[in-house]
């Protein structure tokens, strides 16, 4: 009686023990969820901040940008302006690392010039309170291939009024980028491209 007594004891602890620690962790879990930044809002580019790498003579200008944010989805339209039109591009992107695939942008700047993008796939993931968006692209320059790679981070300043974009784009040719016209047909590499970009929110 008593060894029955106590074995019932000894599973109904063990129950209890459990139970806790799965409360404790489901917590932690939760905790981790709420302490992620929350990006969403319409965001407008800080004209005293630095020059992103799109905003050049000829090229698109960025307007703003809109954030969509619910955990582990994010949905970012980036609206430009190019020769007096206006267009929205939207990406999305997933926290969990499952990667991704977004239209690249309709054009952009290369070492060669100015070339059609394939897809942007892309994975994306939480460094702290930054958000970082692994990118890879192919583009047809010179009469040949590039490899692009572009590292996006995403940062909430603490009275969330102000983000943050650091973009670090390099370009890999996959056989050699040739330019024509030059003698031997020079093999011509690029060192990575870097900009950051401020952006504040509009007002409601």
């Amino acid at each position: 009686m008593r060894r029955a007594f106590a074995a019932s004891l000894l599973v109904a602890l063990c129950a209890t023990l459990c139970a806790a620690r799965g409360q404790t962790a489901g917590e932690k879990k939760e905790g981790r969820r709420k302490s992620r930044p929350d990006l969403t809002g319409t965001w407008l580019p800080d004209p005293t901040g630095d020059a992103n790498i799109q905003d050049r003579p000829g090229g698109s200008k960025t307007l703003r940008l809109v954030i969509r944010h619910a955990e582990p989805e994010i949905k970012i339209s980036r609206v430009n302006e190019r020769d007096g039109a206006e267009t929205a591009r939207e990406s999305v992107y997933y926290t969990d690392g499952r990667g991704e695939t977004n239209p690249a942008p309709a054009i952009t700047t290369t070492p060669d010039g100015e070339q059609r993008l394939e897809d942007v796939k892309s994975k994306t993931k939480w460094d702290g309170e930054k958000l970082v968006v692994r990118s890879t692209m192919r583009v047809r320059a010179a009469g040949a291939f590039l490899n692009v790679t572009m590292v996006e981070e995403w940062k909430l300043a603490p009275d969330g009024q102000t983000l943050t974009q650091r973009t670090t784009i390099k370009f890999e040719p996959t056989g050699g980028l040739v330019r024509p016209g030059e003698p031997g047909h020079t093999i011509v590499r690029s060192s990575p491209q870097e900009a950051k970009r401020t952006y504040r929110r509009a007002a409601t």
